[in-house]
C-alpha cells in the first residue's frame, strides 16, 4: 500500500480529535474546543514520526511521549494522577476508534485499513472515516448520559474553590435553569449568596472578574452577579465525580426558603 503523508496526517488528526472528545466524556473533564483542535493538529503532525526508522522499544516510548504531549495540550496538567489517567484513557479511546474501523473492514470485506510505523492509515474517503469515529463518540456519549443522568429529587454536592478558599454547597438539578453568560457561553449555577461568603470576590474591585447577567423568571426580572471559580467539582449520590465548567451566580433573595443552596442545569453534570 502506498502511504501518502497528507492523508496520514488528516486521518490521525480526525482520530486524535474524536479520541480526545471521547476521553473528555468518559472522564467528565472540562475542555476547550480550541485546545482540542490544537492537540489534534499536533496529533496529525506527530504521525509523521512513522517515517523515522526506530526499534520497537524506542517507537513505543516515542508514542507514549507524544500521547502525553497531546493530552497536555488538550486538558492541561491538573496533577500527576489526573494527567496519567487522562493520558491512559486518551490512548485507549484512540485504540478503540482504530478497532471500530477494523471492524467495519471485516464487516464490509474491504481492505481499506493500513498502518505506517504503528499509526493507522485508511485508504478510504474522509467521509467513511468521519462516520466511524463519530459513531464511537456518539455511543460513548449516550452511555455516559444514561449512566450519569441525575435521578428525580437527587441533590448534587458542589465543591467550589476560589483564591485558596473552598465552599461546599448542595445543588438541585433543574432543567429550567438555562441561564448562560452571553459573552463566554458558560452556564450559570444560581446560588444562595450567604453560602458563598468564603469564596465571594470583592464586588467593589474592578479586577474581580464579576459578570452581571440579566435574567427573567416567574418571580420577576433582575441581574445576577456571577464570577468564575478556580474549580467546581460535582459529587453525585452514586459516587460519580464530575469536574465542570460554569460561572457561580448569586442573587440577594434567591433560594432563601429552599432546603438546597443552589440550582444547576443537569446537562452540565453528565
Amino acid at each position: 500500500m502506498v502511504i501518502y503523508l497528507d492523508v496520514l496526517m488528516a486521518v490521525n488528526f480526525l482520530i486524535t480529535y474524536f479520541s480526545l472528545k471521547a476521553a473528555a466524556r468518559l472522564l467528565h473533564a472540562g475542555y476547550s474546543t480550541r485546545r482540542l483542535i490544537a492537540a489534534s493538529v499536533f496529533g496529525g503532525i506527530s504521525s509523521l514520526s512513522a517515517v523515522i526508522p526506530l526499534g520497537f522499544v524506542a517507537s513505543l516510548l516515542l508514542k507514549i511521549s507524544l500521547t502525553a504531549v497531546i493530552t497536555f495540550i488538550a486538558f492541561g496538567f491538573g496533577g500527576t494522577s489526573a494527567f496519567s489517567l487522562r493520558t491512559l484513557v486518551t490512548a485507549i479511546t484512540g485504540a478503540l476508534v482504530c478497532g471500530t474501523t477494523i471492524l467495519l473492514r471485516e464487516l464490509t470485506g474491504s481492505s481499506f485499513f493500513g498502518a505506517a510505523g504503528g499509526y493507522p492509515y485508511f485508504d478510504i474517503s474522509v467521509f467513511h472515516l468521519i462516520i466511524s469515529t463519530t459513531a464511537v463518540y456518539i455511543i460513548i456519549s449516550i452511555y455516559r448520559r444514561i449512566c450519569d443522568k441525575p435521578q428525580k429529587g437527587e441533590l448534587i454536592k458542589l465543591v467550589i474553590k476560589k483564591g485558596g478558599n473552598t465552599a461546599e454547597i448542595t445543588a438541585y438539578p433543574d432543567s429550567g435553569n438555562n441561564l448562560r453568560d452571553f459573552l463566554t457561553g458558560l452556564p450559570v449555577i444560581v446560588c444562595r449568596k450567604d453560602r458563598l461568603k468564603s469564596i465571594m470576590p470583592d464586588f467593589s474591585e474592578p479586577a474581580a472578574g464579576i459578570r452581571l447577567i440579566p435574567f427573567s423568571s416567574v418571580g420577576g426580572n433582575g441581574v445576577i452577579a456571577a464570577f468564575r471559580a478556580d474549580s467546581i467539582v460535582a459529587y453525585r449520590e452514586n459516587g460519580a465525580k464530575t469536574q465542570i465548567e460554569a460561572l457561580i451566580g448569586s442573587y440577594e433573595n434567591s433560594l432563601v426558603n429552599e432546603s438546597f443552596d443552589a440550582v444547576i442545569n443537569p446537562k452540565i453534570i453528565v
